[in-house]
């Protein structure tokens, strides 16, 4: 840390949404709580998460995958680095959709955030540091999801579905899939990062503070 002290030393910054973890917080700076990001901690298997999510809410999600499973042909693909483009594509559209229909430009507007996702998930996806997650029904893709990974934590970023099949909540459904994914893959955690949007808590997440400081 004290390499990093002397850098800091003599620039201007500003540190936001730093982890309550975080070994940045060793600085020797003031530190102001300004946000929360929700949290949970990943237990060995799915069936023991499974237990902890509110009953009502399980239901929902067991309920409507039965359902969309008689609708017709549901496949999940996790993205490698053959079809991450691909995948990138179909979030794009279906989260750019959404956020059309209320008119409202949504977090992929424009080329050159389009030409950075797909830039740095090439370097990610080699890593085992990215999952991107879609959901097909008869081959019609209508979900998707993107996380963030490391050997410790799985990080939801961003997601997207498909208004039509709203009904069949394919988006949590995805979710869902994505966090079993993780308990499998031996993660310990799964963060849903800054915010305390509703949703984020029905997953059995709890908020955990994020830290700002500015020289």
């Amino acid at each position: 840390m004290a390499g990093i002290e002397s850098f800091l030393g003599g620039i201007d910054f500003h540190f936001d949404c730093i982890p309550w973890k975080s070994q940045l917080l060793q600085l020797h700076q003031r530190w102001t709580e300004c946000a929360t990001g929700p949290v949970f901690q990943l237990p060995a298997t799915t069936a023991e998460y499974d237990a902890v999510l509110p009953r009502s809410f399980r239901r929902n999600l067991e309920q409507a995958s039965n359902q969309l499973h008689k609708v017709g042909h549901v496949q999940i693909t996790a993205a490698d680095p053959g079809n991450v483009q691909s995948g990138l594509t179909q979030l794009f559209r279906l989260h750019g959709n959404r956020w059309k229909s209320r008119n409202l430009p949504g977090v992929f507007r424009g080329t050159a955030i389009r030409r950075f996702h797909r830039g740095i998930a090439r370097v990610l996806i080699r890593q085992d540091q990215l999952r991107l997650y879609t959901m097909a029904l008869d081959r019609e893709v209508i979900a998707a999801l993107y996380l963030l990974a490391d050997r410790r934590a799985a990080y939801y970023y961003i997601g997207g579905f498909s208004p039509s099949f709203s009904r069949f909540s394919p988006g949590s459904l995805l979710i869902w899939h994505g966090i079993h994914e993780a308990i499998r893959s031996g993660a310990r955690e799964f963060h849903f990062l800054r915010g305390s949007e509703p949703y984020k808590y029905r997953w059995a997440a709890d908020d955990r503070p994020l830290y700002c400081t500015t020289a």
